[in-house]
């Protein structure tokens, strides 16, 4: 339900919240010279504030994102992530934050949830097959009941997969049938390509195929973030690019009355000139006669020139041909 929300959301805050900027700002700015509706400037007012409060409201939507997702085993026992884990460091972080939260060594029961989330987190940690089923499932790998070995939390990743990126392709689809996200559907349908490949190489993977980015999380989450940046980004593109590039709509016959205009428009201009070039002449039949002959000299000459080229390049071609032959020969 998570993309259709959002798809909902993007359909309808962005232009109100366009709309009632602009009216602010035209009050403040312009208060004397307002736009119109149907005033070109207020169109191009409108698309600039559109532009940028999507683009706005996209990066705080990413980065909010990744600010919201919560803390992991590793930050919370305060270890490295992939080739940084050191199992003492583990075992020496528990200890520590077991005196420190402990409901019966700290005297504060309040602290109880936080110190089932630390033993909970030192049992996955310190065992390699759940540590790397919560490294690609996060807390839905405690949530399968009959996984049992590595090859039961592959299954369930794989149908985890599967059922987001078929979900997301067909709600793309509808929403693209329905003229919602028409605009950039095939780079829409590229890009899910892409990150599904991506998060496939990360399952199937039995290390972290990007180390280096956002090294604080886990692989489930940096899938979380991947899914969530399409999604978000899906919807900004789709919301600001038939504005950034405008797409003409009319239908194809119209399209192509209007080109047959504009030639027959052209065809007409192009004999108008012509007769105006031999204007002059029409009332001097020496001068026209004179002007005939030179013309047609001038047509034989580019008549014989062209034909000489051709033979020319009839001539080089044979003698290339007759080469090859003779160097095989």
């Amino acid at each position: 339900m998570d993309i259709i929300q959002q798809i909902v959301f993007w359909s309808f805050v962005p232009s109100f919240v366009t709309k009632n900027t602009l009216m602010a700002y035209h009050y403040v700015a312009c208060r004397k010279n307002t736009p119109q509706q149907h005033d070109p400037r207020y169109k191009r007012h409108y698309n600039r504030a559109y532009a940028i409060i999507v683009t706005a409201y996209l990066v705080f939507t990413i980065m909010q994102a990744e600010r919201n997702l919560p803390a992991n085993f590793y930050n919370l026992l305060n270890v490295g992530i992939g080739p940084y884990f050191d199992q003492r460091k583990l075992r020496a972080s528990y200890k520590a934050l077991s005196l420190q939260y402990h409901p019966d060594k700290s005297g504060n029961h309040n602290l109880e949830n936080v110190y089932i989330m630390i033993r909970q987190g030192y049992d996955t940690l310190k065992n390699p097959l759940l540590r790397q089923a919560y490294d690609k499932l996060g807390m839905e790998a405690f949530q399968c009941s009959y996984c049992k070995t590595e090859r039961d939390f592959l299954h369930e990743a794989i149908r985890n997969w599967m059922t987001f990126y078929a979900v997301t392709a067909g709600v793309s689809t509808f929403f693209s049938a329905i003229g919602r996200m028409d605009f950039g559907r095939y780079w829409r349908f590229s890009g899910l390509l892409a990150i599904a490949a991506i998060e496939a190489a990360w399952l199937f993977s039995s290390t972290d195929v990007f180390p280096y980015i956002l090294p604080w999380r886990t692989v489930s989450q940096k899938i979380q973030l991947l899914r969530q940046f399409f999604i978000t980004v899906s919807i900004a593109i789709s919301q600001i690019g038939p504005i950034l590039f405008p797409v003409d709509k009319r239908p194809i016959r119209q399209v192509i009355l209007d080109l047959e205009q504009k030639i027959d428009m052209q065809t007409r201009q192009a004999v108008s000139f012509f007769a105006d070039a031999f204007l002059p002449f029409q009332n001097d039949p020496k001068a026209a006669g004179k002007l005939q002959r030179n013309m047609e000299i001038r047509a034989v000459h580019t008549d014989s020139v062209n034909t000489a080229a051709l033979s020319s390049r009839n001539g080089v071609s044979n003698g290339t041909t007759a080469v090859s032959h003779s160097s095989e020969e």
